[in-house]
C-alpha cells in the first residue's frame, strides 16, 4: 500500500507497483508523475503523486504483467492532453 505523505525512492515504487524501475523513470520523463525537490541528485517521488496520477489504487492488487503496465501507462499519456486543456 501506498502511503499519500511518504517519500519513495524510485526503486521502493517499482517494488510496490510490481514494475521495472525504469518504467517510473518513464513517467516522470513523460511528466506523468513528478519529483519532490530534493537536494542533489537522488529522485524521490511523494505517494501521493503515484495515488492522484496513476490509476492503481491501494486497496487493489499492484500490476501484474508488464501488458497491465503499458495499457496504465497509455490510459495515464490520453488523459494527459486533457488535463491540460482543463487548465
Amino acid at each position: 500500500m501506498i502511503d499519500a505523505d511518504r517519500l519513495y525512492s524510485v526503486g521502493e515504487l517499482a517494488e510496490l507497483l510490481h514494475m521495472h524501475p525504469q518504467s517510473i523513470y518513464r513517467w516522470l520523463r513523460q511528466g506523468v508523475i513528478h519529483r519532490a525537490p530534493t537536494k542533489g541528485r537522488r529522485v524521490l517521488i511523494l505517494g501521493r503523486e503515484v495515488l492522484e496520477n496513476v490509476d492503481t489504487p491501494a486497496d487493489e492488487p499492484a500490476i501484474t504483467d508488464k501488458a497491465q503496465a503499458v495499457a496504465q501507462l497509455d490510459r495515464a499519456r490520453a488523459d494527459a492532453p486533457k488535463e491540460a486543456e482543463k487548465d
